[in-house]
């Protein structure tokens, strides 16, 4: 039997057998899958940029975040509190969460890739040896 309730953020959810699905939601609906992946969040970072030692999400390969749930779930005996989340999800919401992941782009907005950063760093240090060098040169 199907049952219109109100989600936690005041969605409408539409509760089907085999998952929760927000009422009128597309096959593939970015909101849906954002939605879905907001319990990731608490480890995982907002938006996929984890914090304190965790793993980041953003930008991984869709197929190697659902293969990587898909065997958290599949575990026979659940050794970790990442088995335990998987548990909790259908197949379907393991492929919208990944789909959300690899969406977000790899480098978190406003901030360089760590290659950036090192290339920034030796441009910097270049500069800084060759005003040293032209500095010993005029002395």
């Amino acid at each position: 039997m199907n049952k219109l309730v109100c989600g936690l953020v005041g969605i409408p959810l539409l509760i089907l057998a085999g998952g929760v699905v927000p009422a009128g939601a597309q096959t593939d609906d970015p909101a849906v899958n954002r939605l879905l992946a907001a319990q990731c969040a608490q480890c995982h970072g907002t938006d996929g940029y984890a914090r304190a030692g965790f793993e980041d999400l953003a930008g991984e390969e869709a197929k190697d975040l659902f293969e990587d749930l898909m065997d958290m779930k599949g575990e026979d005996k659940p050794e970790n509190i990442m088995d335990h989340q998987a548990l909790g999800y259908t197949d379907d919401q393991i492929r919208r969460i990944a789909r959300y992941y690899s969406s977000l782009p790899e480098d978190q907005p406003g901030q360089a890739s760590s290659e950036d950063s090192r290339n920034d760093s030796e441009q910097v240090r270049s500069r800084e040896k060759d005003e040293d060098e032209d500095k010993d040169q005029d002395d």
